[in-house]
């Protein structure tokens, strides 16, 4: 696959033609295409995993949801950039669990190590959940953090 650009040739305001300059693109396309190809088969990975993962930034906002975590791609969308506050005041809940969370992301960082914590809580259905998080800060070769990665696995209790 070739690409191609000109430049026009302007002489005293007298157009006296163009240079063309022609690139060969297909080991960029090829390129293009196995990294895309690398990031579905990824993105696929993560949203099946039976387990939520979630990724925040510095300031515990939200840069990745999997869909195990969140089903509805709307609503994960729309938690891109946004905390756990935001979440509970969009959904009308107590921010109870939003502090919690906000705890252990700052005790994950502070202790530089994987902070373990029991969440408690009740599903659609009304049942008693209980959700075993693990928050996992990742630092910077120089040490400044560069995100957190949660993980969580859940059980219903009748």
């Amino acid at each position: 696959m070739f690409l191609r650009d000109y430049l026009p040739i302007i002489n005293e305001g007298v157009h006296e033609g163009h240079v063309w300059i022609y690139y060969d693109y297909t080991e960029a396309r090829t390129m293009e295409y196995h990294s895309m190809h690398l990031k579905k088969f990824y993105e696929q990975i993560l949203n099946h995993i039976p387990a939520d993962i979630a990724v925040w930034n510095k300031k515990h906002q939200y840069v990745y949801i999997n869909q195990t975590a969140i089903k509805d791609a709307q609503l994960r969308e729309w938690l891109i950039n946004k905390d756990d506050y935001d979440f509970a005041q969009y959904r009308g809940k107590d921010t109870h669990f939003a502090d919690v969370r906000r705890n252990a992301f700052n005790e994950a960082i502070t202790t530089q190590s994987v902070y373990e914590f029991l969440e408690d809580g009740v599903n659609r259905e009304g049942q008693l959940k209980y959700n075993l998080r693990r928050f996992q800060p990742i630092f910077k070769e120089n040490g400044e953090l560069e995100f957190v990665v949660g993980y969580g696995t859940y059980r219903d209790w009748e």
